[in-house]
């Protein structure tokens, strides 16, 4: 005996399935066209450092390279700003919230 609720729920089950299956594909090739994209980008970055590694060796030879000493004294300075802002921060959070 035929079951025509039976074949409507199968029809159903394939429309979803055929369509989930097309959801599938366009997501596919959004990732693959991003991953090109990317891949572009990457070696786009690279070229752009590989350029920048050959200036600043060229660079190096007539410039010495920052010291231990004056990086630590940069980035003391700059932790005295961020410390800074925090309190200013902070300051104006209690200046508004009370």
């Amino acid at each position: 005996m035929f079951d025509f609720d039976c074949t409507v729920r199968i029809m159903t089950e394939y429309k979803s399935c055929h369509e989930n299956v097309a959801v599938l594909r366009a997501e596919l090739k959004a990732t693959a066209d991003e991953r090109d994209v990317l891949l572009c980008e990457l070696e786009r970055l690279r070229s752009h450092v590989d350029r920048g590694e050959q200036s600043s060796m060229a660079a190096s030879e007539s410039h010495p390279v920052h010291s231990y000493d004056w990086l630590k004294a940069e980035c003391d300075a700059v932790m005295d700003e961020l410390h800074m802002l925090q309190q200013q921060h902070s300051d104006m959070v209690d200046i508004f919230c009370h």
